[in-house]
This record gives C-alpha cells, sequence and structure tokens, in this order.
C-alpha cells in the first residue's frame, strides 16, 4: 500500500452548496490543488481504490 502524505480539510455540505462544483450527490469528493483550483470531482460515495487511484492520477498529471 502506498501513504500520501497529504493534509487537508474534509467539508460537509448540502446538494445545493456543491452544486457550483458539479457534484451532485452527498457525499462527493471535490480534488482541489495547492492553488485552491478545483481540479477533479467525483459525485456519490467511492471505495478507497478510486480515491487512491485518482490521488496518484492528479498528482502525477501536475508535476
Amino acid at each position: 500500500m502506498v501513504e500520501w502524505e497529504i493534509e487537508g480539510q474534509v467539508a460537509l455540505a448540502t446538494g445545493e452548496v456543491l452544486g457550483p462544483l458539479s457534484v451532485r450527490e452527498v457525499p462527493s469528493t471535490v480534488f482541489v490543488d495547492a492553488q485552491g483550483t478545483i481540479v477533479a470531482a467525483a459525485s456519490g460515495p467511492r471505495e478507497r481504490a478510486f480515491l487512491s487511484k485518482r490521488t496518484r492520477e492528479l498528482l502525477e498529471s501536475s508535476r
């Protein structure tokens, strides 16, 4: 297993708050880069494997 040393915040919100983020369900995951720009989003619950894979892809593409 690969561990990423990433610090971040968790936000809880209702559907109307998430709408501008292009997500439609609660829970949703929004990936934000170091500059505060939303770089990806996923609606609905996600498995750890998805989150790990997507995080790895985004980190690799930002290099």
